[in-house]
């Protein structure tokens, strides 16, 4: 198994971030400020894309969350966490850390 490199993801998460926004798709994802989501989120929304992020309330003093998001939904569990996310989407993408 061939592990790719910064430069790699960086360009799939700018491709990812195109598609998404070019078929007017909204991302769904964990609302954090950091991370590979989180710079999938920056992207989709320079291109004018939607990002809704779904925190759970025992995360908001350990992760910062990202400050534009065009919502956020602030849920009591990561298990509510879970099920909301799963009730937004249509189909899901991995990325890894």
């Amino acid at each position: 198994m061939q592990i790719m490199g910064a430069a790699h993801t960086l360009n799939a998460v700018k491709a990812l971030s195109h598609e998404i926004v070019s078929r007017d798709f909204t991302l769904i994802y964990g609302g954090a400020k950091s991370g590979l989501m989180a710079q999938l989120a920056d992207d989709v929304l320079a291109g004018g894309g939607k990002v809704i992020g779904v925190m759970p309330r025992v995360l908001l003093d350990k992760e910062e969350t990202h400050p534009t998001l065009t919502d956020l939904h602030i849920v009591d569990s990561m298990q509510e966490r879970k099920r909301l996310m799963s009730d937004l989407v249509d189909g899901f993408v991995v990325l890894p850390e």
